[in-house]
């Protein structure tokens, strides 16, 4: 076995042997997707359902004792499902179960051991892994479903029709609840997600926060054509001001797993940024517009019926605002002193709101196409290359 420090991977190939001696490989995908963030919770069922259909298997997903969100596993997929509960699903949930017992109580009890006797730290390690079925070793440290050719496979997720739906009972409860939310029986809605720093704290990743108030124009936008916004995430979003037709359900009392996936399921359309949540959108097929997106390589878009752009880069040497080009061509921008990101303005995120209602109504996207086909295959180039790497 290929060490490596993903802890992802760290004793995984004792789970993965255990799964294929209980179900053969190539008849089942035994999956355990990683169940901390939405968008990862998301793209990996995406996956998974795609992995069983082009394979012909049936699709076995064993949920870890924790999860954001524990209303996905119970949706209606359009692929082989194994709804036995037997004995060896029993094994296969307790051997997550236990081992993820061990994981908390162990690095518990040695943070609190290390903090009265600090000198331990250095003989007592920290164990951290989360032991998974169907991931294995893809390029350097990353991992990969079994049966993908990297983690994020554009070409599999584009070529095969997954559907992905919710249940009977699902979309009653849900119901009932949205219109105890205030959003009327046959009203229009669009789900708003901005993301902030709360959710996180201060992370590595904050260059993707956003500011909600930019954002004012577009929800006045969509409201005056009729339609409601609710704004999603979780209570430590700044609260929004109270606004016509807008709901702060991210700070209601009415957000629950159940709620997140509903209400992401029925919008008109999705609009967001570069955070976890438009994963989910694209697991129900629904229509993203997508603004401040930071990373360009791997985040945009690849459904025909979405829109996007960037946050603008600016180069402190350069004075100046860096082409899209010469952003695509940057490593890892946002670890570099000299780049900084700059939010998108009011005004252009009002106007790509509006460009995606003309799409809406007239079913095509304006502006020059050959711009756009060359913009998509420098992104493509560049996520190769990265692989490659």
């Amino acid at each position: 076995m290929i060490k490596t420090k993903n802890p992802f991977l760290r004793c995984n190939k004792w789970f993965q042997c255990l799964a294929n001696l209980l179900f053969d490989p190539d008849k089942y995908f035994v999956f355990t997707p990683w169940c901390q963030r939405i968008g990862h919770l998301s793209i990996e069922i995406i996956t998974a359902v795609c992995i069983a259909i082009r394979d012909k298997k049936q699709l076995i997903l064993i949920p870890f004792i924790k999860s954001v969100n524990k209303e996905i596993i119970n949706c209606e997929y359009n692929c082989k499902i194994y709804i036995k509960k037997d004995w060896k699903i029993f094994l296969l949930k307790s051997v997550l179960f236990f081992s993820g017992i061990f994981h908390y109580l162990y690095n518990g009890v040695r943070s609190k051991v290390v903090i009265i006797l600090p000198f331990l730290s250095k003989i007592i390690p920290s164990i951290f892994f989360y032991p998974r079925y169907g991931i294995e070793k893809g390029n350097g440290r990353k991992l990969r479903l079994i049966g993908t050719k990297q983690y994020l496979d554009w070409n599999l997720l584009s070529s095969v029709k997954y559907d992905i739906q919710l249940t009977s009972d699902q979309l009653t409860c849900g119901k009932i609840n949205s219109e105890k939310m205030g959003i009327p029986q046959n009203a229009w809605f669009v789900c708003l997600h901005i993301r902030e720093q709360g959710y996180l704290g201060n992370s590595a990743d904050n260059y993707r926060d956003s500011n909600i108030s930019n954002y004012t124009k577009a929800i006045h936008f969509i409201t005056k054509k009729g339609g409601y916004v609710i704004r999603m995430g979780d209570p430590s979003m700044t609260p929004i001001r109270p606004m016509e037709n807008v709901i702060d359900y991210a700070n209601s009392e009415y957000r629950s797993d159940l709620m997140d996936i509903y209400l992401v399921s029925q919008c008109r359309f999705f609009l967001g940024c570069d955070s976890g949540l438009f994963f989910l959108a694209w697991l129900f097929h629904k229509p993203c517009c997508l603004v401040n997106l930071a990373e360009l390589v791997v985040s945009p878009p690849i459904f025909d019926h979405s829109i996007f752009i960037p946050k603008r880069f600016y180069s402190k040497k350069k004075r100046r605002f860096v082409s899209l080009k010469e952003e695509l061509s940057t490593s890892t921008p946002f670890m570099n002193p000299d780049y900084m990101y700059v939010e998108n303005s009011p005004e252009e995120i009002f106007e790509t709101v509006k460009e995606h209602f003309c799409f809406l109504d007239n079913g095509k996207f304006t502006g020059n196409k050959r711009s756009q086909e060359e913009f998509h295959d420098l992104r493509r180039k560049r996520y190769e290359n990265i692989l490659s790497e």
